[in-house]
C-alpha cells in the first residue's frame, strides 16, 4: 500500500496470496491506519483533509498512472481549510475543539 499523490491505493494480491480473502480486509485496516496518520499529520501541519470514497475507479487509475495490478483505496485531497471567524457558527467551534483535543494529545 502507498500514498500516490493523494490516493490511496493497495495491491489486493501480495495480501490475499498470504492471507486467502482474509487478506483483503488487511488491506482496509492498513487503509484506515494509514489515512489516520494523514489526518493527524495534516492537522499538524494546519492543513485540512477528507477521505473520498466516492470516485471513478477508471479515471483515477488513468490520471494517477496507478499499476493493473493496484486498485484505489480512497482519496484525500489536501488543502488549507477555510478559517470560519463567527464563534457561533459550529462548524468554527468544532474544528477549534478538535485542534485543541489533538494539540493535547502531542503535549
Amino acid at each position: 500500500m502507498h500514498l500516490t499523490g493523494n490516493v490511496l491505493a493497495a495491491t489486493y494480491r501480495r495480501m490475499t496470496a498470504r492471507y486467502g480473502e482474509r487478506g483483503r480486509q488487511f488491506v482496509h485496516m492498513e487503509a484506515g491506519h494509514v489515512a489516520q496518520n494523514v489526518y493527524l499529520q495534516a492537522t499538524a501541519l494546519g492543513l485540512g483533509t477528507v477521505v473520498v470514497g466516492a470516485f471513478d475507479d477508471v479515471g483515477v487509475k488513468a490520471a494517477m498512472e496507478i499499476g493493473e495490478d493496484e486498485e484505489p483505496i480512497c482519496l484525500m485531497p489536501l488543502g488549507a481549510p477555510t478559517r470560519l471567524t463567527d464563534p457561533g457558527d459550529p462548524h468554527t467551534s468544532a474544528w477549534a475543539s478538535a485542534q485543541t483535543s489533538l494539540r493535547s494529545l502531542g503535549s
